[in-house]
């Protein structure tokens, strides 16, 4: 059955009529139906994809940053490995998600800068709109973050690097210099060119101006497996774990996503979630660019 499938048209054609089927029922299907409709839909789209990853065996030469993990393009998954030491990359990221009923949507551009072996800075400005965003309040606050990377993979070593953040009070009605610190493992299945590799990240977010129905301190942990279907293209599958502000709620949600090399310093990525929990959002889309000047 393999030798039919060509890998990188049949994962678009998926993803493409997936993405607009869930749209069109989103907006007329009854709230239960629809939930249940999401559900099946992302585990079809889990499938669907790591059938056609499984299938593939021929690897060309592989795009520079195709296989690069970073939040929001397009999941919450986040690798243990800076950029290049001098490689700078333009992003831009837009997410649509749907809460209780209710929708909102985030666009963030961003900039981040490998500017030492090892180092990487990265730079971003959210604007969110809609009745709902289940990020922090973070509408035009600027985010600093500065990752390190530790060590390079052993043989039963993961790769380990630690970021810190500042969430700058830039925007409305901000209050107070958040920061949120992580560490990032990343570890390589085997030798396989299609790089199978498993991922975790544990975060702590403090609060700096909560109220009193909100947490001073704030938890997150996502694990995560990524692997190359072509030499341009890569599936991403995770579920993450965060506590939210409001007191006593936390969030449970399945990610899958693709992230697809245009060019050979161009990259595209699309990406899905689905709450499974009663505190968690419905479901979110996410799509981001990325540009790569070296």
């Amino acid at each position: 059955m393999c030798s039919f499938i060509h890998p990188t048209t049949a994962s678009v054609v998926v993803i493409i009529y997936r993405v607009f089927e869930l749209l069109y029922n989103a907006r007329h299907a009854r709230a239960f139906e629809e939930r249940a409709y999401l559900k099946s839909s992302l585990t079809g789209l889990i499938v669907i994809v790591g059938l056609i990853g499984f299938c593939q065996s021929g690897f060309g030469a592989r795009s520079e940053d195709v296989d690069e993990v970073e939040k929001g393009s397009p999941t919450q998954l986040e690798d243990a490995y800076p950029l290049d030491d001098q490689e700078l990359d333009l992003e831009g990221l837009f997410r649509w998600e749907r809460v209780g009923g209710r929708h909102g949507y985030v666009w963030s551009p961003r900039i981040e800068y490998g500017f030492a072996p090892w180092w990487q800075v990265r730079a971003s400005l959210p604007f969110l709109s809609g009745t709902t965003a289940t990020d922090p309040p973070l509408n035009r606050n600027l985010q600093l973050q500065l990752q390190r990377s530790f060590n390079s993979e052993g043989l039963w070593t993961p790769a380990l690097a630690v970021s810190t953040e500042a969430d700058l009070p830039t925007g409305p009605r901000a209050h107070g210099v958040d920061t949120v610190f992580t560490v990032q493992a990343s570890k390589t299945l085997g030798t396989s060119p299609a790089l199978p590799r498993v991922h975790a990240n544990v975060g702590w977010m403090h609060n700096a101006a909560h109220t009193a129905d909100e947490r001073r301190d704030l938890y997150s942990m996502v694990v995560g497996y990524t692997r190359l279907v072509t030499s341009r293209m890569m599936i991403i599958a995770d579920f993450f774990r965060q506590q939210q502000l409001a007191a006593g709620q936390t969030e449970n949600v399945l990610e899958l996503g693709l992230r697809r090399a245009l060019t050979a310093t161009a990259v595209i990525a699309v990406g899905a979630g689905y709450g499974i929990t009663h505190d968690s959002r419905d479901f979110h889309l996410q799509v981001g660019f990325e540009y790569t000047f070296r």
